[in-house]
Protein backbone atom coordinates (compact mmCIF):
# COMPACT_ATOMS: atom_id res chain seq x y z
CA UNK A 1 0.00 0.00 0.00
CA UNK A 2 2.76 2.41 0.76
CA UNK A 3 4.69 0.99 -1.97
CA UNK A 4 2.33 1.97 -4.55
CA UNK A 5 0.07 4.71 -5.74
CA UNK A 6 -3.02 4.36 -4.32
CA UNK A 7 -4.99 3.51 -7.90
CA UNK A 8 -2.35 0.77 -8.88
CA UNK A 9 -2.86 -0.56 -5.07
CA UNK A 10 -7.09 -0.22 -5.80
CA UNK A 11 -6.56 -1.72 -9.19
CA UNK A 12 -4.49 -4.84 -8.07
CA UNK A 13 -6.89 -5.00 -4.88
CA UNK A 14 -9.94 -5.70 -7.50
CA UNK A 15 -8.23 -8.08 -9.42
CA UNK A 16 -7.23 -10.27 -6.53
CA UNK A 17 -11.15 -10.14 -5.56
CA UNK A 18 -11.98 -10.94 -9.39
CA UNK A 19 -9.61 -13.90 -8.63
CA UNK A 20 -11.31 -15.25 -5.28
CA UNK A 21 -14.50 -14.77 -7.29
CA UNK A 22 -13.63 -16.86 -9.49
CA UNK A 23 -12.23 -19.06 -7.19
CA UNK A 24 -15.37 -19.37 -5.63
CA UNK A 25 -17.40 -19.68 -8.95
CA UNK A 26 -14.92 -23.09 -9.65
CA UNK A 27 -15.63 -24.69 -6.63
CA UNK A 28 -18.99 -23.78 -5.63
CA UNK A 29 -21.41 -22.89 -8.57
CA UNK A 30 -18.93 -23.95 -12.04
CA UNK A 31 -20.97 -24.00 -14.89
CA UNK A 32 -19.23 -24.52 -18.14
CA UNK A 33 -19.95 -20.94 -19.47
CA UNK A 34 -17.54 -20.07 -16.73
CA UNK A 35 -14.48 -21.55 -18.00
CA UNK A 36 -12.87 -19.20 -20.45
CA UNK A 37 -13.26 -16.87 -17.62
CA UNK A 38 -11.27 -19.35 -14.99
CA UNK A 39 -8.57 -20.09 -17.57
CA UNK A 40 -7.81 -16.22 -17.88
CA UNK A 41 -7.73 -14.82 -14.35
CA UNK A 42 -6.53 -18.45 -12.87
CA UNK A 43 -3.98 -19.56 -15.72
CA UNK A 44 -3.10 -17.06 -18.22
CA UNK A 45 -2.94 -13.54 -16.23
CA UNK A 46 -1.11 -15.61 -13.36
CA UNK A 47 1.70 -16.88 -15.91
CA UNK A 48 2.08 -14.13 -17.96
CA UNK A 49 2.41 -11.19 -14.71
CA UNK A 50 4.44 -13.93 -12.23
CA UNK A 51 6.92 -14.85 -15.30
CA UNK A 52 7.03 -11.51 -16.39
CA UNK A 53 8.25 -10.46 -12.76
CA UNK A 54 9.83 -12.92 -11.26
CA UNK A 55 11.92 -14.37 -13.71
CA UNK A 56 11.56 -11.34 -16.67
CA UNK A 57 12.50 -8.86 -13.84
CA UNK A 58 13.75 -9.86 -10.45
CA UNK A 59 15.65 -13.06 -11.53
CA UNK A 60 17.28 -10.88 -14.60
CA UNK A 61 18.09 -7.88 -12.02
CA UNK A 62 19.72 -9.98 -9.49
CA UNK A 63 21.87 -12.11 -11.65
CA UNK A 64 22.79 -8.57 -13.78
CA UNK A 65 23.93 -7.44 -10.48
CA UNK A 66 25.62 -10.35 -8.67
CA UNK A 67 26.50 -12.46 -11.30
CA UNK A 68 25.51 -15.62 -9.86
CA UNK A 69 23.19 -17.78 -11.63
CA UNK A 70 23.20 -20.25 -9.61
CA UNK A 71 22.05 -18.56 -6.12
CA UNK A 72 19.80 -15.64 -7.82
CA UNK A 73 17.37 -19.22 -8.78
CA UNK A 74 17.32 -19.78 -5.93
CA UNK A 75 16.52 -16.55 -4.51
CA UNK A 76 13.79 -16.02 -6.96
CA UNK A 77 12.52 -19.48 -6.25
CA UNK A 78 12.18 -19.07 -2.14
CA UNK A 79 10.53 -15.81 -3.20
CA UNK A 80 8.27 -17.17 -5.47
CA UNK A 81 7.13 -20.02 -2.79
CA UNK A 82 6.94 -17.28 -0.14
CA UNK A 83 4.65 -14.70 -1.81
CA UNK A 84 1.85 -17.77 -2.80
CA UNK A 85 1.36 -18.12 0.90
CA UNK A 86 0.54 -21.77 0.35
CA UNK A 87 2.19 -23.58 3.08
CA UNK A 88 1.25 -26.85 2.18
CA UNK A 89 2.70 -26.82 -1.74
CA UNK A 90 5.79 -24.36 -0.62
CA UNK A 91 8.41 -27.57 -1.46
CA UNK A 92 6.43 -28.69 -5.03
CA UNK A 93 6.00 -24.51 -5.85
CA UNK A 94 9.82 -24.17 -4.77
CA UNK A 95 10.88 -27.10 -6.75
CA UNK A 96 8.22 -25.57 -9.97
CA UNK A 97 10.08 -22.34 -9.26
CA UNK A 98 13.80 -23.84 -9.81
CA UNK A 99 12.44 -25.03 -12.94
CA UNK A 100 11.26 -22.15 -14.21
CA UNK A 101 14.32 -20.04 -13.04
CA UNK A 102 16.35 -22.40 -14.89
CA UNK A 103 14.27 -22.63 -17.88
CA UNK A 104 15.16 -19.14 -18.59
CA UNK A 105 18.55 -19.24 -17.95
CA UNK A 106 18.83 -21.95 -20.92
CA UNK A 107 16.36 -20.80 -23.23
CA UNK A 108 16.70 -17.21 -22.61
CA UNK A 109 13.26 -16.84 -23.48
CA UNK A 110 10.30 -15.55 -21.68
CA UNK A 111 7.93 -17.85 -22.91
CA UNK A 112 8.97 -20.86 -21.94
CA UNK A 113 8.57 -20.29 -18.34
CA UNK A 114 5.15 -18.78 -19.13
CA UNK A 115 3.67 -21.80 -21.02
CA UNK A 116 5.11 -24.40 -17.97
CA UNK A 117 3.24 -21.69 -15.74
CA UNK A 118 0.51 -21.83 -17.53
CA UNK A 119 -0.03 -25.48 -18.37
CA UNK A 120 0.72 -26.10 -14.57
CA UNK A 121 -2.30 -23.56 -13.68
CA UNK A 122 -4.46 -25.01 -16.64
CA UNK A 123 -3.79 -28.65 -14.98
CA UNK A 124 -4.58 -27.21 -11.40
CA UNK A 125 -7.80 -26.37 -13.10
CA UNK A 126 -9.08 -29.45 -14.63
CA UNK A 127 -8.03 -31.37 -11.28
CA UNK A 128 -10.29 -28.76 -9.42
CA UNK A 129 -13.19 -29.17 -11.97
CA UNK A 130 -12.79 -32.87 -12.21
CA UNK A 131 -12.73 -34.01 -8.69
CA UNK A 132 -15.46 -31.03 -7.62
CA UNK A 133 -18.11 -33.17 -10.29
CA UNK A 134 -16.84 -36.52 -10.10
CA UNK A 135 -16.17 -36.83 -6.95
CA UNK A 136 -12.23 -38.28 -6.85
CA UNK A 137 -11.95 -38.73 -10.99
CA UNK A 138 -8.49 -37.68 -10.60
CA UNK A 139 -7.50 -40.82 -8.89
CA UNK A 140 -7.06 -42.20 -5.67
CA UNK A 141 -4.23 -40.18 -4.76
CA UNK A 142 -5.01 -37.16 -5.10
CA UNK A 143 -8.51 -37.49 -3.27
CA UNK A 144 -6.52 -37.91 0.45
CA UNK A 145 -4.76 -34.50 -0.34
CA UNK A 146 -5.36 -31.71 0.93
CA UNK A 147 -7.46 -29.44 -1.02
CA UNK A 148 -5.32 -27.19 -3.64
CA UNK A 149 -2.66 -29.28 -3.33
CA UNK A 150 -0.46 -29.68 -6.49
CA UNK A 151 -0.49 -33.30 -7.83
CA UNK A 152 2.98 -35.40 -8.72
CA UNK A 153 1.63 -35.60 -12.27
CA UNK A 154 0.71 -31.77 -12.99
CA UNK A 155 3.87 -30.67 -12.19
CA UNK A 156 5.41 -33.57 -14.15
CA UNK A 157 3.36 -32.85 -17.50
CA UNK A 158 4.39 -29.15 -17.05
CA UNK A 159 8.13 -30.16 -16.88
CA UNK A 160 7.72 -32.13 -20.29
CA UNK A 161 5.66 -29.47 -22.06
CA UNK A 162 8.49 -27.43 -21.30
CA UNK A 163 11.39 -29.63 -22.10
CA UNK A 164 9.53 -29.94 -25.46
CA UNK A 165 9.33 -25.78 -25.57
CA UNK A 166 12.98 -25.32 -24.92
CA UNK A 167 13.98 -28.05 -27.19
CA UNK A 168 11.50 -26.64 -30.20
CA UNK A 169 13.17 -22.98 -28.68
CA UNK A 170 16.76 -24.27 -29.53
CA UNK A 171 16.44 -25.41 -32.57
CA UNK A 172 14.71 -22.12 -33.97
CA UNK A 173 16.82 -20.18 -32.62
CA UNK A 174 20.40 -22.33 -34.09
CA UNK A 175 18.33 -22.79 -37.44
CA UNK A 176 17.46 -19.20 -37.68
CA UNK A 177 20.61 -18.20 -36.55
CA UNK A 178 22.63 -20.31 -39.11
CA UNK A 179 20.33 -19.31 -41.87
CA UNK A 180 21.83 -15.44 -41.33
CA UNK A 181 25.15 -16.35 -41.01
CA UNK A 182 25.66 -18.75 -44.36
Amino acid sequence: EYALPAELFSRLLESQALRATVLHEIVDGFSWGNLSRAVLVLAIIPAVSEELFFRGTLQRLLVRATHRRHVTVISVALAFATVHSDWFNFIPLFICSLFLGYSYIYSACIWIPVAFHFTSNLWNIILLLATAHTGSAAGADTAAAPPGTIPWWSALLSILVAILLIRAARVAFFTRRKKYHQ
